[in-house]
């Protein structure tokens, strides 16, 4: 059966965003646990005003788009992404444009994902698009944390987080891990004064964390066994599945192949072996 992610109908509202369109006949998946068959989604100025079964009414004029054989789903939304200057596997400053930020946006739209939170090194196109979102109706929308913010001392990282503050991003963020030993880690009270700051000015904040430790070090103890307890809760009397990740590919290379340097997290010289090795003859 064929899937119509949301997105995929905000995209269609916008070819004519103020006009009503009505999606019906298809399998409606409403994301509070409801299936909807024959189900009815209507749009009106780029917005869903109304989900139902069949007897949902349909404003007069209304255009009708029949989905009998397909599904809709929520929107999906990426809570850990970067829209950022790459095109590609290359990233380099010049790519840091509207357009292509645009262009990955709606990339992100075509695949379901109608809402991304951009951790980090966002810049002043970004937070233009951020602006848009109420009238984003061909693109995912777009969460900002600007600058990854850094800092050897408390000092050093309580301005810069407030700079960065100033700036009103959606959210803050940190890297405390040492990127599997091969760069110093966030010395504690930087990335504590960080945190303070982020508390202080109202603002959520991520960490990009690998060890365990620093894991429980960054985080309030209390609020994640809450967090835990309530997932548990929801899988029980929702049903549901806990997946673990694990890394599924296995990184090697011929004995003739120099410069290669095995990455602890992503495969191919942490997607940067063009630049890094050669062939000997």
């Amino acid at each position: 059966m064929r899937t119509v992610i949301f997105a995929l109908v905000l995209a269609l509202a916008g070819t004519a965003y103020a006009q009503t369109t009505a999606f019906v006949g298809g399998r409606v998946i409403d994301g509070t646990g409801r299936t909807i068959e024959n189900g009815v989604v209507v749009i009106s100025g780029g917005k869903i005003t109304s989900v139902g079964s069949a007897s949902t009414p349909v404003p007069a004029g209304a255009t009708r788009v029949d989905l009998k054989g397909k599904t809709i789903l929520p929107g999906l939304v990426n809570a850990h992404g970067h829209v950022a200057a790459t095109t590609g596997l290359r990233s380099e400053p010049a790519s840091y444009t509207r357009d292509n930020l645009l262009r990955q946006l709606r990339t992100y739209a075509m695949y379901g994902v109608t809402t991304v939170f951009s951790l980090g090194d966002d810049k002043a196109a970004g937070f233009e698009l951020r602006n848009e979102n109420a009238t984003a109706s061909d693109r995912a929308r777009l969460f900002v944390a600007g600058d990854v913010i850094t800092g050897d001392t408390a000092e050093a990282a309580r301005e810069m987080a407030n700079k960065v503050a100033d700036m009103k991003p959606d959210l803050l963020k940190i890297r405390v891990d040492d990127n599997l030993g091969t760069s110093r880690k966030m010395p504690e009270a930087a990335w504590r004064a960080a945190i303070e700051t982020a508390h202080a000015r109202q603002l959520p904040i991520a960490v990009h964390i690998y060890w365990l430790a620093d894991a429980k070090a960054t985080t309030d103890q209390a609020k994640r066994k809450d967090y835990i307890w309530e997932m548990q809760r929801m899988l029980h009397e929702q049903g549901g599945a806990l997946i673990p990740l694990f890394k599924d590919w296995l990184d090697v290379h011929d004995v003739k192949v120099k410069g290669h340097t095995p990455h602890g997290m992503f495969d191919l010289c942490n997607s940067r072996i063009v630049q890094k090795a050669w062939i000997e003859a």
